[in-house]
């Protein structure tokens, strides 16, 4: 069994742990990526992505590799306005001083102005990826190309609009391979300046966090657990506010959500799945022409998927708080209080003990994954990473988990909704035995103590694995 995963430096305030993907019988389509972009001296983020393709790696492929420098870009832009716009004059002087993105006095953008940035990162770059490309292998001009997108009746596809240029048929399927497949995006960005959280969600990924904090049981008794934040919410037909969005959308068509799917699709938002976004008129035009699909029969009035994410924030992230990001396939296996508590386990049976203050002052006793002392060295501008594939703790027989033995904070209302443990018909229970923490999550996703069941579902290969597992991409990161 090869659970490959991750450690990974990067500039305080965090530091990480990831897993590449656990599954190596057969080709993955997820994708994951951390850099770390300084804006100032004083400011700088954190990037987390974890890119879930479907229908083939390539859109996934390109979203690891372009879709940070887009966020990077609007931010590094909207942070140089507001700096311009915040200069001031010293008075003894006269002279002009200029401040630097993220320096005192207030050269600060609001929280909705940075929201719009990332927001305008994710749309634009997904318009070019379906849009820009399938304009250009069909060589038309921008006031045509807009003229077929609004046009869902495929026998007016030829009637006007005439190809300006050819396109060589082998560089049209190239061109349109990241538009045919798709991928949901989640992205983390940390900001160190402010210690705000933001996780921009297109898709069915989720990210959760983690924070130590002393519980008092009814006998009095007290305890250290972890409560658990939701910082996204899946967006599938499941999702009431993404079911109402697109029943608005889309009146009159009664098999929309059918099955709790989105006309057949698991998901809500994507990037790339031009076949869910494209018009009749452009898909029909495709079909003829550069070997694209046949219009689907339920696809009735596209659009219907949009890659604009959902973001949300959280405030003031602290010494020994963490959060995790992982893809579908986790949150299949394990509910957002199993992982959370997986991880608090791990952290309790040999993290390091801390006291900090907290919010209100008084001082309580976190984990820190290791000593400090033993962290690697950073360089802001690059991370550093060693594999740790194959690294275990001892194992001890006797000591296994059950969801309510997780040190980890349950609501009242607490129910386990995932499904792939009740499809294997096998109870969960979970160990702690690996080294690198997102190596241990994906181990308990996939069997935790029943070894027997790890084993035979990575064994399994295409296409009968896909009845029995999904991808599982996941990033822990650890807040100093």
């Amino acid at each position: 069994m090869a659970l490959r995963s991750q450690r990974v430096s990067v500039p305080n305030p965090c530091f990480l742990n990831l897993s590449d993907n656990f599954d190596r019988n057969y080709i993955g389509e997820d994708a994951i990526r951390v850099a770390f972009a300084p804006f100032s001296q004083r400011l700088g983020y954190l990037f987390v992505g974890i890119f879930d393709g479907h229908n083939g790696p390539h859109t996934a492929n390109v979203l690891v590799e372009n879709l940070f420098g887009a966020v990077i870009g609007r931010l590094a832009d909207l942070y140089s306005t507001y700096a311009r716009n915040n200069r001031t004059v010293d008075v003894a002087s006269g002279v002009l001083l200029s401040i630097e993105p993220g320096a005192p006095p207030d050269p600060v953008p609001s929280d909705e102005d940075i929201d719009l940035a990332i927001s305008k990162a994710f749309v634009n770059f997904d318009d070019f990826l379906v849009h820009e490309s399938a304009r250009l292998v069909l060589g038309l001009n921008d006031a045509d190309y807009a003229a077929l997108q609004n046009n869902n009746s495929p026998d007016q596809a030829h009637a006007a609009h005439p190809r300006r240029y050819e396109t060589p048929l082998e560089t049209a399927v190239r061109a349109l391979s990241g538009a045919h497949a798709g991928s949901c995006a989640l992205v983390g960005l940390f900001n160190n300046a402010d210690r705000s959280l933001r996780v921009a969600l297109t898709g069915d990924s989720r990210a959760v966090f983690g924070r130590r904090v002393l519980t008092t049981a009814a006998d009095g008794t007290q305890s250290y657990k972890y409560a658990v934040h939701a910082l996204s919410a899946d967006q599938n037909a499941k999702n009431a506010e993404e079911a109402a969005r697109l029943s608005a959308q889309h009146p009159n068509e009664p098999e929309l959500l059918k099955g709790n799917r989105v006309v057949g699709w698991g998901c809500a938002r994507a990037f790339g799945d031009g076949a869910m976004k494209w018009s009749l008129a452009v898909q029909e035009r495709l079909h003829a022409e550069v070997l694209g699909d046949r219009p689907r029969a339920a696809c009735k009035t596209p659009p219907y998927f949009t890659a604009e994410p959902v973001i949300t924030t959280k405030k003031d992230v602290q010494r020994g708080d963490f959060a995790v990001f992982g893809s579908d396939g986790l949150w299949d296996c394990l509910t957002n209080e199993e992982v959370v508590g997986l991880v608090g386990q791990w952290l309790d049976d040999h993290g390091w003990p801390e006291n900090v203050q907290g919010q209100d002052g008084k001082t309580y006793e976190v984990r820190i994954p290791n000593n400090p002392q033993d962290r690697k060295a950073s360089i802001p501008s690059q991370l550093s990473s060693d594999q740790s594939s194959q690294r275990h703790l001892p194992r001890n027989p006797f000591k296994t988990y059950a969801p309510e033995d997780l040190p980890v904070v349950y609501p009242e209302t607490y129910e386990d909704n995932t499904t792939m443990y009740k499809y294997w018909r096998r109870q969960k229970r979970f160990v702690v035995e690996d080294e690198n923490v997102a190596a241990h999550l994906g181990r308990n996703a996939f069997g935790g103590y029943n070894r027997h069941l790890t084993e035979a579902l990575l064994a399994m290969s295409a296409p009968r694995a896909r009845k029995f597992k999904d991808d599982i991409s996941i990033v822990v990161v650890f807040f100093d």
